[in-house]
């Protein structure tokens, strides 16, 4: 709040100084008309070199992620491709899965012993390999090597999906993302996390599946194509699978997290960049997606680190509107002080004939439109006192006259309905409130006794109502509530003295105390953009449509006096008359009616002064 008052009070003092000399008014709209286009420009250049330089960053990191979703499908094909080289050694690969006999025979030893060493050669050739594992069509594990040389768990594998999926894939390559392989260790500290290839093993010569053929790859194993990935600081990277576990990060977040991240990536699959919130930051995320194995590489990097990258644009930027709003600032100084000096000169001639000086003249050289002003003035000067007199004066005079008739009619008016009031108090015997009333009678006309002054601050208009309705109150009792609804900002605004008393008398006498049963009288007060608005609402009797048509017709006429149609509504007519003699015909009063109530709306200006 205090740095609200600050700035408007520093503006405040910025516009008295720019309005008190025409030298300042010039400079500063010459600085401001130069400085806004540098400005705007500046920005413009910044946005637009920030933006490219973004553009040209968010490309380069999709290009990064292209890259890590082709080195992925990449691995994952060479999996796929290691797969197949069980066909190189089928014949004993067959030996080992078709084998049922409980007692192991020479023939049987041969093949499982060339198998497994085959199996050892593939895993050495080719070091992102873990373990092979051939597994019989009713779930039997035949035979399995990896680089830990673990120990087999006989169990049987049933009811695996993996394993029904692969065996109906006749031979095509099936993908199992990050699991453990329990089936295969008896001791859980060797149980690591895997991806697998799963093919379907095929005897080509009857064309039926004969096993199924696991090629496992560690997780660490892996996560080794990510290594030599250049990441900026902040940036996180994920690779989610298929299902929407989590193959890789380089940052640990709880699962909720992940599953909000891959939410949103699954909602956005058709937007492959786009802005994400997490822990109060925004993040630029990057996704690609890898179109044979719907895996999503996704990229996150903070937005302010992007922006970071664009700050020597900034500064470079910074410095340059600087040197600018400096060299404008200069221009604007000399083109200000060169245009004043005539102007000095014929504000000079001007205060001399306010003094009544009718024999100055004012002498500019050139040709240029201050020195036609000069002569302008010239000419002016030896009509003026005559145009004084005859229009300028009598004029004032005539305004002056008509505005204090039409305020001398309130008076009496009031004054006869408040002396009712007060007889109808004191003939109900409610004697302790006539000093209250006669005490309020006093402050209201003093405060009609305008004493120069027709134009009051509206705190000062609503404060004589409150005491006019409490005249009202104390006639009427509660035969009607009154509510008000007033902006703060409204009580500082000017309003004729006066202004509001005929209209809401006008809404007592006339709306609310022909109604049955209780009523209610609505003040209520808005500001909008250079206007500000008074309703003045009851709920009592009705203006048929036909007489109310008429009153607003004369409402809206100009300010001339004119006799009231209704009689009883010569108020309105006097309020609505010293609003546009004072503030013009754009102002005034108009009158809204339908069965349910009756509203009065006042237009006045903002910022007339008093």
């Amino acid at each position: 709040m205090l740095i609200v008052t600050l700035i408007s009070g520093f503006v405040s003092n910025i516009c008295k100084i720019v309005k008190s000399n025409i030298k300042y008014k010039l400079f500063f709209f010459y600085f401001i008309t130069m400085l806004v286009p540098i400005v705007f420009f500046s920005m413009l250049s910044y946005k637009l070199s920030s933006a490219m330089l973004e553009n040209d960053y968010v490309k380069y990191k999709s290009r990064i992620n292209n890259q890590i979703v082709k080195n992925i499908d990449e691995n994952l094909k060479n999996l796929s491709r290691q797969s197949m080289a069980i066909y190189a050694n089928l014949d004993d690969t067959l030996d080992v899965l078709k084998y049922t006999s409980s007692r192991q025979d020479a023939n049987y030893i041969g093949s499982y012993n060339r198998t497994i060493s085959f199996f050892r050669s593939i895993l050495q050739g080719n070091d992102k390999l873990y373990g092979i594992t051939l597994i019989s069509p009713d779930g039997q594990l035949k035979l399995h090597v990896d680089r830990d040389l673990g120990s087999l768990n006989m169990n049987i594998i049933k009811n695996q999906y993996w394993f029904d999926a692969t065996i109906k894939s006749e031979g095509f390559p099936i993908l199992r993302e990050p699991h453990t392989n329990d089936f295969i260790y008896k001791t859980s500290p060797k149980v690591k996390p895997v991806i697998s290839i799963c093919r379907a093993v095929v005897d080509l010569e009857v064309m039926k599946t004969v096993g199924v053929l696991v090629i496992d790859q560690n997780i660490d194993q892996f996560s080794g194509i990510f290594s030599n990935v250049e990441t900026e600081q902040g940036e996180i990277i994920i690779v989610f699978g298929k299902s929407g576990d989590v193959i890789y990060t380089n940052h640990e977040f709880n699962a909720t997290t992940y599953g909000n991240i891959f939410s949103k990536v699954n909602a956005s699959l058709n937007t492959e960049l786009f802005k994400y919130s997490l822990n109060n930051e925004t993040m630029m995320v990057n996704m690609k997606e890898s179109s044979e194995y719907g895996w999503k590489v996704v990229s996150l990097i903070p937005l302010s680190q992007l922006r970071e990258k664009s700050g020597f644009v900034r500064n470079i930027n910074i410095f340059l509107l600087i040197v600018l709003i400096i060299c404008t600032f200069a221009i604007s100084l000399f083109v200000s002080y060169l245009i004043n000096i005539p102007l000095q000169r014929l504000m000079s001639s001007f205060k001399r004939l306010q003094k009544g000086d009718f024999d100055i003249r004012v002498q500019l050289d050139g040709t240029d439109e201050l020195a036609q002003i000069g002569n302008t003035f010239n000419n002016m000067v030896g009509n003026i006192k005559k145009l004084i007199q005859e229009k300028y004066e009598i004029g004032i005079l005539r305004k002056q006259a008509e505005l204090e008739s039409l305020q001398s009619q309130i008076n009496p008016h009031f004054l006869f309905n408040t002396l009712n009031s007060i007889k109808i108090v004191a003939v109900n015997r409610e004697y302790s409130k006539i000093p209250v009333m006669v005490q309020s009678l006093s402050d209201i006309f003093r405060y009609s006794l305008n004493r120069g002054r027709y134009v009051v601050r509206f705190s000062e208009e609503l404060a004589h109502i409150r005491k006019y309705l409490y005249i009202q109150e104390c006639r009427f009792e509660d035969k009607y509530a009154i509510r008000l609804d007033i902006d703060s900002e409204v009580l500082d605004y000017d309003i004729l003295r006066l202004t509001l008393q005929p209209v809401v008398e006008n809404a007592i006498y006339h709306g609310l105390e022909p109604k049955t049963g209780k009523g209610e009288l609505i003040i209520a007060a808005k500001a909008v953009k250079d206007k500000y608005y008074i309703y003045i609402s009851n709920n009592g009797v009705s203006i048929p449509e036909h007489e109310l048509e008429q009153i607003n017709s004369l409402l809206e006429s100009g300010y001339e006096i004119q006799e009231a149609p209704l009689k009883e509504k010569v108020g309105i007519y006097n309020v609505n008359s010293r609003i546009k003699l004072h503030f013009g015909n754009g102002y005034g009063l108009r009158i809204f009616s339908s069965a349910e109530s009756t509203t009065v709306k006042i237009t006045l200006p903002i910022g007339m002064t008093v």
